[in-house]
């Protein structure tokens, strides 16, 4: 027989086979009651209009863009043939924007795109100096807070002698949803 003598420690043995699943638990608490929500209303609020054509915008002056074709409205927020502007129904935070393109600039031209609150507040603002393409494009975006009434437009100016125009459909895009 030999007695242990306090020797090195061997290498790790390989892992064991895995064991059964244990029972399943019992089922948990239910949730507390979610908030009631506004009457009349969908907690889920999106829009996205556009332009069926070009629309003229004057040299040096913000023109408000007549986004005259909705793609959708969940709860008809946005009116796309008279004042152009979404409306919120339901207050919350929200994600907006535009997409704007416009054609028949030169170099060093400035186009530029604004979403405004209410017809006077700047929310935010993005502008292209034009390249060698000949078109400015700008994205004005962003998450704001909106109070029922609320409204939201945008604008767009360029800084070109002479009249000139968006795009259409796939150029020319005014978007917003909803999160929280």
């Amino acid at each position: 027989m030999f007695a242990y003598t306090g020797g090195l420690k061997g290498d790790d043995g390989a892992a064991g086979a895995q064991g059964d699943a244990g029972a399943k638990g019992d089922q948990g608490d239910q949730g507390i009651q979610g908030v009631q929500g506004v009457p009349g209303t969908s907690f889920a609020s999106r829009f996205a209009a556009n332009r069926a054509s070009v629309q003229a915008i004057p040299y040096n002056e913000y023109t408000k863009i007549e986004f005259n074709v909705e793609e959708y409205d969940d709860n008809a927020e946005y009116v796309h043939d008279s004042t152009y502007m979404w409306t919120c129904k339901v207050a919350g935070k929200y994600y907006m924007g535009a997409e704007i393109r416009m054609d028949s600039l030169v170099d060093t031209e400035k186009v530029e795109a604004v979403l405004l609150k209410d017809s006077s507040v700047t929310l935010t603002k993005d502008s292209d100096i034009v390249g060698a393409s000949g078109t400015g494009d700008c994205n004005p975006s962003g998450d704001f807070e909106f109070e029922i009434g609320d409204t939201v437009e945008v604008t767009v100016y360029h800084n070109k002698t002479g009249t000139k125009n968006t795009g259409t459909a796939g150029r020319c895009r005014f978007y917003g949803h909803r999160y929280a």
